[in-house]
């Protein structure tokens, strides 16, 4: 669970959990509505909601950590440094089918679980999305920020001719890009 607000939230049935106290293990149930003579660990603070100001400066914030964890996953990749991407790149097939199975599973905690697991993964790949769109490719955004830069530094406007290349290769790269996720999708799902 994300927090001990999950636990005192499921609506009916038991909850099993193990937990670790004093170097021992022990198994806790959980019956809805009971009260229990222990309280959890937890670092959660219970708090006033967040100022607008407050809320949109943290949404910034997280927005553009995970920004930077895209950049440097796909640097990562582009140097090496990361040999095995299974990990670190999906293709779509098998996102959906991880986006679909862990809001599922969350929703089947309670409500307020499933939505904020949906609305996080939504989130993050939006983010992903956004991150791989700024890339230099002709028929990215990227690519067009790259055009419309070239035309200021040299005052000059691309020839059509060149636009419509440019255009070409970035629609064959984004080809080849989609290709390669969903190669990842099959090699995945041949590994298992």
């Amino acid at each position: 669970t994300e927090c001990t607000l999950d636990v005192y939230s499921i609506p009916k049935g038991e909850q099993t959990f193990i937990v670790e106290r004093d170097g021992r293990t022990v198994e806790i149930t959980i019956t809805p509505d009971a009260v229990y003579p222990f309280a959890w660990k937890s670092d959660t603070v219970m708090s006033n909601a967040p100022s607008l100001k407050g809320a949109v400066l943290g949404g910034v914030t997280r927005t553009f950590t995970s920004l930077m964890n895209v950049v440097s996953t796909i640097k990562g990749i582009i140097t090496g440094a990361i040999k095995d991407t299974r990990n670190e790149v999906t293709g779509p097939t098998r996102a959906a089918s991880q986006i679909g199975s862990i809001t599922a599973l969350s929703f089947q905690t309670s409500s307020n679980t499933g939505w904020r697991a949906f609305l996080y993964l939504m989130s993050t790949v939006s983010v992903s999305i956004a991150a791989v769109n700024l890339l230099p490719v002709p028929s990215f955004d990227g690519g067009q920020l790259l055009i419309n830069l070239y035309q200021m530094i040299f005052r000059r406007e691309l020839r059509p001719k060149t636009y419509i290349y440019f255009h070409i290769a970035g629609t064959v790269l984004s080809v080849l890009l989609l290709i390669m996720l969903y190669y990842v999708d099959i090699k995945y799902l041949l590994s298992n």
